[in-house]
């Protein structure tokens, strides 16, 4: 889970950088919210195959994996921001740490949905997956 959490501060470091940076140049808090949010989703998941989930890619394919991933973070993504537009336009707070408030309260869903359904390994039968659907075929 720490390093999970590495990952997670790192991208929550970039998601809010890369928001004020779209701030700065005059964009709406929502849409730089939700620019920030798609690619730090992309750069989280790929440094979870690298750094975080390496011992379990055998369990899913790539491509079901990163569209699970992108699938759950955005619908977690949906489910934020109208927390973000309460926290900014009914409690005054500023759309930054509105942002980093709720990527933060999200962690420990992330994290559960990740390496529960994501990552999840697979039940051990005693041979590989491949194996297996061959000596199938040839019996």
């Amino acid at each position: 889970m720490m390093t999970f959490a590495s990952v997670g501060a790192l991208g929550a470091v970039l998601n809010l950088l890369i928001m004020a940076a779209l701030l700065g140049v005059d964009a709406h808090y929502l849409a730089a919210s939700i620019v920030a949010t798609e690619l730090t989703i992309m750069s989280n998941f790929l440094l979870h195959e690298r750094f975080v989930f390496h011992d379990r890619l055998g369990g899913r394919p790539f491509m079901h994996r990163l569209l699970a991933s992108f699938g759950f973070n955005n619908i977690e993504t949906l489910v934020r921001i109208p927390v973000l537009m309460v926290l900014v336009t009914h409690l005054q707070i500023h759309s930054i740490a509105a942002q980093a408030a709720t990527l933060a309260a999200a962690f420990i869903l992330r994290f559960a949905f990740t390496s529960s359904v994501i990552y999840r390994n697979r039940p051990e039968t005693g041979l590989p997956q491949a194996a297996s659907l061959t000596e199938e075929h040839t019996a």
